[in-house]
């Protein structure tokens, strides 16, 4: 689980470096901003240029909501409550994202890889796409 404000404290104070892409799983991001800066770290014009930027994306992740950044960062986790509950442990709730409904196309191809590979029989491959096709 990410936090915010260690998100934003590393944008802020490690920005130019990218360390906070890094911290919120951003790998080519963070790699595109630590390069730049290790091999022209001696111009001080890209460090201060990479830390501006950076500064003014800590704000921005500062600015979300928590529930925008959970969405964002902590994907499957929803703060349930702002308010912590009575034993003082986060109350999230793990939201498993709903997988989008297949066509009935979709699904008769599927059917017919499982007959053709002999998973299913000729009899449950029928009772299957009467299934569908019915649905």
């Amino acid at each position: 689980m990410k936090s915010k404000s260690t998100a934003v404290l590393f944008a802020i104070i490690l920005g130019g470096l990218g360390i906070h892409h890094f911290y919120l799983g951003d790998t080519k991001k963070g790699l595109c901003y630590l390069i730049p800066w290790v091999l022209f770290c001696w111009t001080l014009a890209i460090p201060i240029i990479l830390w501006i930027i950076e500064t003014i994306e800590g704000i921005s992740l500062a600015c979300k909501s928590q529930e925008e950044f959970d969405m964002k960062y902590n994907k499957g986790y929803h703060r349930t409550s702002s308010m912590p509950s009575t034993n003082y442990a986060p109350n999230y709730t793990n939201q498993v994202p709903k997988e989008p409904q297949k066509s009935k196309t979709d699904q008769l191809f599927e059917l017919k890889k499982l007959y053709d590979a002999g998973i299913l029989t000729e009899e449950e491959f029928n009772v299957q796409k009467t299934k569908i096709l019915n649905s």
